[in-house]
């Protein structure tokens, strides 16, 4: 039986969380990294947070008090770092938690932890299910009286609404559901509170890998126009089959943002929330729209890519965070020569809206990787910074302090190195600075936050 661990146990929670600045404690902010102590002492550890919280620096497991959960693995080897999901505007993926589970994964999760406006988040442990529609919990904040189950402690909204991130670590591969239209689901799903009601629902998304869309509603081998991903948004054409959602047996006739229209089994999709705008369909001049620019599908390389009102950053410009690997149509010609290149955007629809995001944050639809390109040749008279940080500067492929960007490479202090191009402002507080080691290693590094710089000019 694991042993719950508590980030405001009193003999660790004024110990400062990773590389962090005093003040940045355990007891405040150290959730996340109790969760994975947690996960660690389930298969086979024995660790306090205090213990792991060291062995996680040791490992490069921060950037400043910022967790890189998959760190887990070369501390635990056994332990895998099996997926990662976000789904903060979008139903938590119930079924594939429940898979998780049931192959003896460990689900840590992070959830709204208050109805006020706004996301509180949170992260926590889901180690099993309570009934039908509940989970068993292992809550890294202390409250004697709180309830041990994720809607008993957190009941302002359903699971799958309360839920805003998914990660799972379990001992193997992770097999995870894919769509079966022949199966007869074991229980309905129920209807979030925040889910549009049955009878309105015009846009749904995939709540399984891999369904497919049919030519016609039955299942047929030669029926397959194409499979789709759990991001994928799909408009309802037919107003009487709003009210099918979610039924056994019935089929919805759709339209995704590729123009593409099938059918798709009403089981497996989900309503959504956003505001649906319209996307024209493949034969563009029969409906009296104008035939869009580009046919081409791009997605995103990494978690959290800003989808933005201009092509600038800035609060003002946000429209939403993106998930990993969510499909994008291009609005504009000629964008394949800006894909994956720094300082380009893209602009591009949704199904819901239009807007730009970052050329170096995607790939076309079919890659598996991101376009490669040559490293920047120097110029005469290139510029030189010096490091000016005795705990060296982390570099990164993009220029974000985020775990995703850090590429294992750490520049040390008092190293001379040559600046590639203009320093990039991520946002009031960081700035970063393109830059080639004596090595021939290219990346970024911090070059402002907040009042203090670690790149000065070299004497």
């Amino acid at each position: 039986m694991t042993e719950e661990l508590h980030q405001n146990d009193p003999r660790w929670k004024d110990a400062t969380l990773g590389n962090g600045q005093p003040g940045d404690t355990i007891g405040m902010y150290g959730c996340l990294l109790t969760s994975l102590a947690m996960v660690a002492n389930h298969f086979g550890g024995n660790e306090t947070v205090a213990s792991f919280n060291e062995k996680m620096k040791q490992n490069n497991g921060f950037m400043n008090q910022w967790i890189r959960p998959a760190v887990i693995s070369a501390i635990y080897p056994n332990i895998k770092y099996q997926k990662r999901a976000q789904c903060e505007n979008q139903p938590a993926p119930l079924a594939e938690i429940d898979a998780g589970l049931a192959a003896g994964s460990m689900i840590v999760v992070m959830v709204d932890r208050s109805p006020d406006p706004g996301l509180q988040n949170h992260w926590i442990v889901i180690h099993k299910k309570a009934g039908d529609d509940d989970y068993a919990i292992w809550d890294p904040w202390h409250s004697p009286s709180a309830a041990k189950t994720l809607h008993g402690r957190y009941g302002h909204g359903s699971p799958a609404d309360v839920i805003q991130e998914v990660i799972w670590f379990g001992g193997g591969t992770l097999e995870l559901p894919q769509a079966d239209e022949k199966a007869e689901p074991a229980k309905p799903p129920k209807p979030s509170p925040a889910a549009k009601p049955a009878g309105k629902a015009e846009v749904v998304t995939a709540n399984v890998e891999g369904l497919k869309m049919r030519r016609q509603p039955k299942i047929a081998a030669s029926n397959i126009v194409k499979q789709l991903s759990r991001s994928n948004k799909l408009k309802i054409l037919d107003a009487v089959d709003q009210t099918k959602v979610g039924q056994h047996g019935q089929w919805l006739h759709v339209r995704d943002i590729e123009g593409d229209e099938g059918y798709v089994a009403a089981w497996y999709v989900t309503p959504t929330d956003d505001p649906f705008l319209g996307v024209a369909p493949k034969k563009d001049e029969e409906a009296g729209e104008p035939t869009p620019p580009s046919k081409l599908v791009v997605k995103t390389t990494t978690e959290g890519v800003a989808f933005r009102t201009q092509p600038r950053t800035g609060d003002d410009t946000l429209i939403e965070r993106l998930p990993l690997a969510s499909e994008l149509l291009v609005a504009e010609s000629g964008a394949e020569s800006k894909i994956g290149v720094h300082g380009e955007w893209l602009q591009v629809k949704t199904l819901d809206a239009e807007g730009y995001v970052a050329a170096w944050y995607v790939v076309p639809a079919g890659s598996t990787s991101p376009p490669t390109q040559p490293p920047s040749k120097p110029s005469a008279g290139e510029k030189k910074l010096r490091v000016n940080w005795p705990d060296g500067l982390k570099m990164r492929s993009q220029p974000e302090p985020t775990n995703e960007t850090y590429i294992g490479v750490k520049v040390t202090d008092k190293t001379i190195v040559k600046v590639i191009g203009e320093p990039h402002q991520y946002d009031d507080r960081f700035s970063f600075q393109k830059v080639r080691t004596p090595e021939g290693k290219e990346g970024w590094v911090t070059y402002r936050d907040g009042a203090t710089t670690y790149l000065v000019e070299v004497e």
